[in-house]
């Protein structure tokens, strides 16, 4: 395991050399404050960057753990392991104010938030957006947390997606505020039948061809299913997912599926199982076996 993050761990650097796609090469502007800063410098890191970072921590957390696993003594082994939890949790935590601001606070809002967290009708966006109670920059808008692309403008929390960054680049927001989260360009007839996070199933009258658009940011795995049938689904709008359907009466659903993701997840589990078990065997055997 050790060989193979430190194998990682260097291609990562040479890539970011190579590509300048870096922190390093491409400092963002801090004069926010500490929180958006922090906010500013995580939404900076490349992939490479962190992939660097997570494997200058796991490197250090390996060798320590290699070179304490036989001192039934040593303490040290679990104090690295304390760090490398609380730093890997840092890392990955959403820098919303939580943690940095009193519980009360941050349960007070919580506590005003809307009762749904996905609002699907046909209502213009922006009178959905405007009845949201106001916030500030601990949680941010109570708009993002609804799972709505047409903000005013874009959220660091808890990630912007290149697509969505084109999207607010290009100016269309205000117009697309206007619109429902799913519409039809040419006004054809539109109702929800279900949806789910992963899923969107919608009923269509149309008199023409027409493109049915729903405000979900398009990347691989969203799939398109017109009368049940497959069908091409592409980005509209820079970020959001449209399908173009001819006239008459049809069932469209959005889908999405990352059997490439699942595979890694299990497979991730798998290791995880199995890790965790020589752990407990290397114990018990130095424990009780070996005195």
């Amino acid at each position: 395991m050790l060989v193979f993050i430190i194998i990682i761990t260097l291609g990562s650097i040479i890539l970011l050399l190579a590509t300048h796609n870096s922190i390093i090469f491409n400092s963002p502007l801090l004069d926010a404050g500490f929180i958006p800063n922090l906010k500013a410098i995580l939404h900076s890191l490349s992939f490479a960057d962190k992939i660097v970072i997570q494997g200058i921590i796991q490197i250090s957390f390996i060798v320590t753990y290699i070179a304490n696993f036989n001192s039934a003594g040593s303490n040290s082994f679990w104090k690295t392991s304390c760090v490398e939890f609380v730093i890997s949790t840092l890392l990955c935590m959403p820098f919303t104010g939580v943690g940095m601001h009193p519980l009360k606070k941050v349960s007070e809002l919580i506590a005003s938030a809307p009762k749904q967290s996905i609002i699907l009708s046909n209502t213009p966006e922006k009178d959905i957006v405007s009845k949201f109670p106001v916030t500030d920059s601990t949680i941010n808008s109570w708009s993002f947390y609804s799972k709505q692309i047409a903000q005013e403008k874009p959220m660091l929390y808890p990630l912007v997606l290149k697509n969505t960054e084109k999207f607010f680049s290009s100016g269309e927001q205000n117009a697309l505020l206007a619109k429902p989260i799913y519409f039809s360009e040419l006004s054809s007839n539109i109702s929800l039948i279900s949806n789910s996070v992963t899923r969107f199933s919608f009923r269509i009258q149309a008199t023409q061809i027409d493109t049915i658009v729903i405000k979900q940011n398009y990347f691989d795995g969203w799939q398109g299913y017109l009368n049940g049938k497959k069908t091409d689904v592409f980005p509209i709008y820079q970020t959001c997912i449209g399908m173009a359907v001819e006239a008459g009466e049809h069932i469209v659903t959005f889908e999405y599926e990352n059997k490439a993701a699942i595979c890694l997840l299990i497979l991730y589990q798998l290791l995880m199982a199995g890790l965790s078990c020589f752990i407990i065997f290397k114990f018990y055997r130095i424990r009780y076996i070996l005195p």
